[in-house]
């Protein structure tokens, strides 16, 4: 069918887009690790303004509870 041949094409083309744009990031993007103690800011969503952030803090992490997660005071 040719529909589902041209679904198979887009599905791969978008599998392999998406693989690009992550190399592309990764090349520039940083993963940040924090200490107790370290004091940082905490970027809220925004519902009004997807262009518009919203920064809190500074806040103190109290320790690490997952791989890029942390509870901050």
């Amino acid at each position: 069918n040719r529909i589902e041949e041209t679904c198979a094409i887009a599905r791969r083309s978008l599998e392999a887009e998406g693989v690009r744009q992550k190399k592309h990031f990764d090349k520039k993007a940083k993963f940040r690790t924090f200490q107790k103690g370290d004091r940082v800011l905490l970027l809220l969503p925004c519902k009004t303004n997807k262009l518009e952030l919203a920064w809190r803090g500074p806040y103190n992490v109290e320790e690490r509870v997952g791989e890029a997660d942390y509870k901050i005071k």
